[in-house]
């Protein structure tokens, strides 16, 4: 696990070479890699290409599934999959989910996405922590104008697009920090962002926070010893084809099972 410390990042310098190393993570094409003067590079596909290709498969299993009218549109009745989820999707915010909302780059919830984005950020690709009170001073000093605020210009023009691929990064921070909803990030409000995430007054900020701020053991990694396991709590699964529900007690009775959590629209 890589840490920011907090002498890596002194006033503008530090800026500069922090914003320099999140140009090259950021790029949106990534250099042929060499495989030896006897074969042709390799090189790494466009994350953002790839994300694109992505965005257009997923709407088109969403237009097929939810657009019941064929009008190149899907409204909240079509979804019918509730308010959150439909929100979600409808990311400019005008009432309907059409192609042009999975081009736009999603906002992360920010309890989550701000600890995932501004470690890495500031501290390297595969950063998990920094201490706060430099990150802050960091994020602060993006501000070239002089007018107290950060902009979304100021930010890329410091750090790039700052996100990975589909992700928007300054939208990610304005959701958490803009208290006062212009738009623009003042040092006031970074600063207290990030003191009010930090619920167990460490002076970090940590990817796993909320884990590490509950009471009762860290959670645990890795492999399980057979006697350290606990048993799933139980609860009704449906069948896809027939909607009848089972426990899944009685599932496990019958074969191995696997549980696998994820977000399926």
């Amino acid at each position: 696990m890589r840490v920011l410390r907090s002498g890596s990042l002194s006033g503008r310098a530090g800026i500069a070479i922090a914003a320099a190393a999140a140009l090259v993570l950021n790029a949106c094409g990534s250099p042929p890699i060499d495989r030896g003067s006897d074969r042709a590079p390799v090189t790494r596909p466009d994350a953002r290409a790839e994300h694109a290709q992505h965005m257009e498969e997923a709407w088109r299993w969403l237009a097929a599934r939810y657009d019941t009218d064929g009008d190149g549109q899907i409204t909240a009745h079509e979804h019918d999959r509730g308010e959150t989820a439909f929100r979600n999707l409808d990311r400019d915010g005008d009432g309907v989910v059409t192609r042009s909302d999975l081009a736009r780059d999603a906002v992360l919830p920010p309890d989550l996405g701000i600890p995932l984005l501004l470690p890495r950020l500031f501290g390297g690709s595969q950063a998990e922590v920094a201490p706060i009170a430099p990150l802050a001073v960091a994020l602060a000093s993006l501000d070239r104008d002089g007018d107290g605020r950060v902009s979304v210009a100021e930010f890329r023009r410091a750090v790039g697009l700052g996100a990975p691929a589909g992700i928007d990064g300054f939208g990610t921070l304005l959701a958490g920090m803009d208290r006062d909803r212009d738009e623009l990030l003042s040092a006031p409000e970074i600063a207290q962002w990030l003191l009010d995430r930090d619920a167990d007054r460490d002076g970090l900020l940590a990817m796993r926070e909320r884990e590490s701020s509950r009471e009762g053991a860290a959670p645990v990694d890795g492999w399980f010893e057979p006697e350290a396991r606990e048993p799933a709590p139980d609860f009704a699964a449906f069948a896809l084809a027939d909607g009848a529900p089972t426990l899944r007690s009685a599932l496990q009775q019958r074969r191995p099972m696997a549980l696998i959590f994820g977000s399926f629209t």
